[in-house]
Order: structure tokens, then sequence, then C-alpha cells
């Protein structure tokens, strides 16, 4: 395939990474696939909710920046991040 999605549904398949797996084994070589999951609070701290939707709007500003600036932006971010968790 040129483009794969999956949209919601993985949460309803017993074996999550199989199914992931075999929707990758059926893309072309560096075809987009598309994943959104569902993904709930229960028993997160208050801090982790809080960190969550900052990150959330963040990439909502980020996304509609234009491809140049946001590619420097995501890589400058990840470089960032990556860096002080190791």
């Amino acid at each position: 395939m040129d483009f794969g999605y999956l949209l919601g549904v993985l949460h309803h398949i017993p074996d999550t990474r199989e199914a992931m797996e075999s929707c990758v084994r059926l893309l072309k070589p560096n075809a987009p696939f598309l994943v959104y999951l569902y993904y709930r609070f229960y028993n997160k701290p208050l801090w982790f909710k809080v960190v969550w939707y900052l990150s959330n709007a963040l990439r909502f500003v980020v996304s509609k920046t234009p491809k140049p600036a946001r590619t420097t932006i995501i890589d400058v971010l990840a470089g960032f991040i990556c860096y002080s968790l190791a």
C-alpha cells in the first residue's frame, strides 16, 4: 500500500502489536502510516494531565506552522527532550 491508517480501531483488537506489524508489512518502503489511539487518564496524577494538555497544545501550534519552520521546531524539541532524558 502507498499509505496506511488506523483510526480508533486498535483498542478493539486483542493483540495490538501483531495488528500493527501486520499493517506495516503491507506498506511500501517509506510509506506513511497514520495511527490514532484512544487514551484515557485513569489513575494518572494531575501533573501528568497538565503535561499532556500542554504538549497537545504545542503539537497543535507546531502542526500549523510552515514545513521548514515545523521541521526545525521538531528537531530542536526532539533534541532537547531526548538529551534531557538521556
